[in-house]
């Protein structure tokens, strides 16, 4: 089992209530990992003043808030339950086959392996080398994450140093 943190940028993305829904439509996907027993706990990480408890509280997650990246990170890192966490930027949903693809990698990865998510290629560039694509989520041990803590995502992922890489890919909410 893992314990999933989904992570919300600063700010205003889209006004509140469309922020609101592409949150929601961020954790749509991970019911059926709760379901099917592979995701155990789910951690909304964002700044104050987005309302994110009142969404964590209707869908059953925990909710950390803090001005910083970095510390919206840590913070939630330390409420993992689970010893595997995967970190997913906030408005993206990954395609189809991502809960199974999860499974497998959390039995045969090593306790200090990592891997990316990517985001579905989205310019002709990654079209032509997909491994080009935004790294937008991040699959590690907890224990690792919380000895490079302090540091946000990009940072996190620099020196997690994945060599891993996850098949299904991330499509961007509109």
């Amino acid at each position: 089992m893992i314990s999933a943190i989904v992570l919300v940028p600063g700010g205003a993305w889209r006004g509140a209530a469309r922020d609101s829904e592409l949150l929601v439509r961020s954790l749509v996907w991970l019911v059926s990992g709760v379901v099917a027993g592979i995701v155990r706990d789910v951690t909304l990480a964002g700044p104050e003043g987005l309302g994110l408890a009142a969404i964590a509280e209707q869908s059953g997650c925990a909710v950390v808030e803090d001005d910083s990246e970095a510390g919206r990170l840590t913070k939630a890192v330390a409420l993992s339950k689970q010893s595997r966490v995967l970190i997913l930027e906030f408005a993206f949903q990954p395609a189809e086959g991502m809960i199974g693809e999860l499974d497998s990698l959390a039995r045969l990865m090593g306790p200090d392996d990592s891997a990316r998510l990517l985001a579905a290629p989205a310019t002709i560039w990654q079209q032509l080398f997909p491994r080009r694509s935004r790294t937008v989520g991040l699959f590690a041990s907890a224990s690792r994450c919380r000895a490079l803590g302090g540091r946000d995502f990009r940072r996190l992922e620099a020196g997690l140093g994945a060599r891993l890489q996850f098949s299904t890919r991330a499509n961007l909410i509109f």
